[in-house]
Parts: C-alpha cells; sequence; structure tokens
C-alpha cells in the first residue's frame, strides 16, 4: 500500500462546498508531523446526508498517525512548544477528525480506523451528529463502517462533541470498538445524549462499546458526558449492557 508522511507548518485551511474537506486520508499509511498551529475548518456539511471533515480518513484500512516533532524522543512530554492542530466541524454534519458522511454510504469508504496519536496539541470538535474523533453520522447504517482502534500515547487532546457526538467515538448510529490509551492528556466531552467517549444514540439502542483500555503512569483522562441527558463519562448512551471490556 501507499505510505507517506507530510509536515503540517502553521497552515490554514478552510473547506467549502467545492473542496468539502481540508484534508483527506484515502487507503493510505500517512504520518503528519505538526509545527507551529495548525487550522483546519470544515465548512462543508447539512443536515441531510452531506459533509466533509476537517481532517478526513476515509475506510477501514489504512492507518492515520499525527504527531508532534519531538514524538520519538525518550521520555517527551508535549507543551506549547509542540505543534498544534485545531481541527473544526463548523457545521452540521462536518466532522473535525473522521470519515465523513458523503461517502458513508459508499462500501469500503465508511467507517473510521487506525488512527493513532503520539502528540501534539490537539483541540478538536465536531459538527451536529458528528463525534470530535470518530466515524460519520450513520456510516454503520449505511454501509457498515463504524470506528475502531484509536491509539493515543502522547500529545494534549481536547475532543469535543456535539449533539448525539461523543468527543471521542461513534456518534449517531456507529459501534466503537478500540480506544487504546498509554500517554499523553486527553479531555473528551460529549454533546446533548453523548457521553465522553462512546457510543451516542442512533436509529436505535443496540450501538455498543468495547475495549476501551486507559494505562500508563503519565495518562491524565478526563472524560465527560452530557449532564442534562445524564450521559456517562465512557459508555453507552442507552444502556450499560452495550459496554464491555473498559479497564
Amino acid at each position: 500500500g501507499v505510505k507517506t508522511a507530510l509536515t503540517l507548518d502553521s497552515v490554514e485551511i478552510a473547506s467549502n462546498g467545492s473542496t468539502q474537506s481540508c484534508v483527506i486520508v484515502s487507503h493510505a499509511d500517512v504520518t503528519i508531523t505538526l509545527r507551529g498551529i495548525n487550522k483546519l475548518d470544515c465548512n462543508y456539511g447539512t443536515t441531510g446526508s452531506v459533509g466533509g471533515a476537517a481532517l478526513a480518513k476515509e475506510g477501514m484500512d489504512g492507518f492515520l498517525t499525527v504527531q508532534c516533532e519531538y514524538a520519538d524522543k525518550e521520555g517527551h512530554q508535549c507543551d506549547d512548544s509542540c505543534g498544534t492542530l485545531i481541527a473544526k466541524g463548523n457545521v452540521p454534519h462536518a466532522g473535525a477528525i473522521g470519515s465523513t458522511i458523503s461517502n458513508a454510504g459508499k462500501a469500503g469508504e465508511g467507517g473510521f480506523c487506525n488512527f493513532r496519536i503520539k502528540g501534539g496539541n490537539l483541540e478538536v470538535s465536531g459538527g451536529t451528529h458528528v463525534a470530535g474523533i470518530g466515524s460519520a453520522c450513520n456510516s454503520q447504517v449505511y454501509a457498515g463502517g463504524y470506528t475502531k482502534n484509536i491509539y493515543i500515547s502522547g500529545g494534549n487532546i481536547k475532543a469535543t462533541g456535539t449533539e448525539r457526538g461523543p468527543g471521542i467515538g461513534g456518534g449517531y448510529g456507529r459501534d466503537f470498538d478500540g480506544l487504546y490509551i498509554t500517554g499523553g492528556k486527553v479531555e473528551a466531552r460529549g454533546g446533548a445524549s453523548a457521553p465522553g467517549i462512546g457510543t451516542s444514540s442512533g436509529q436505535d439502542g443496540t450501538y455498543k462499546l468495547k475495549n476501551v483500555h486507559i494505562s500508563g503512569g503519565d495518562t491524565i483522562d478526563i472524560a465527560i458526558g452530557d449532564k442534562s441527558t445524564k450521559m456517562p463519562g465512557i459508555g453507552s448512551a442507552f444502556r450499560n449492557s452495550n459496554v464491555s471490556n473498559v479497564k
């Protein structure tokens, strides 16, 4: 498969109806190194089945890694001197980091899988029905895509969801299988009817969260569900029986 590396150095990109997404990773292994302050704003999305993402990764194959330039230095802990990525979905169904609803119904394109954060300062927030980090709205219903295998080993991450969108996980109509945090500082907040980390409501109450492992002596993890709709910090919007192997 295709493997490539690129550096974002004080970049500002805003998408529109023509470009749809700011940066697109498609069926490839890509490493993005952050320098300076980088801003990706997705302004493409509607209340229908249309929307892009600030940093889009389509499909359940390939691997996307985001890191600072010091990520491989032993003992490094990110601070303000490290590269920053601010990724936002500013309208309904516009994602921050994840797949896109525009491709959710295409076989092999839906779902968000194999994403790693090794370092950097990340601030991400999605549009309505979209997780801060995760697959697009209804991708599982349309073509079987969901959120799987997110790895965080460093960095400072603040991920915010909106209505039916968790900070990290499966928003409206998606499972979430596999979150492995071994380092860094993570703060994940869910919007209405969504946990901080996990699965929100959708077409029904079957969407599952499994395999969440948080470890590492330097790891700080804060997960906050929406208070007004009584959502958990980590879990499912519907019932505890939808949650397994969380530790």
